[in-house]
């Protein structure tokens, strides 16, 4: 399972999260995944969320956006 998305550089105070559920209604953190980041060179990077499990069940991912601004 793979998450793609583009971030702004410039929007350093937004952390990313990844969560992920057997059934849409509970989510929980994960850090079970591969992280790679790819710079654009024009103010935004390519960040991909991979999978390192593949326990055989049903998973749903979603990527969350958190403002740490003070």
């Amino acid at each position: 399972l793979r998450i793609t998305l583009q971030r702004n550089l410039a929007a350093d105070d937004i952390e990313w999260t990844i969560e992920q559920s057997q059934d849409l209604a509970n989510w929980t953190t994960t850090d079970t995944f591969l992280q790679t980041i790819t710079n654009n060179f024009n103010g935004t990077a390519k960040v991909e969320f991979t999978s390192l499990g593949n326990s055989g069940e049903v998973q749903f991912w979603r990527a969350r956006a958190t403002s740490i601004a003070p």
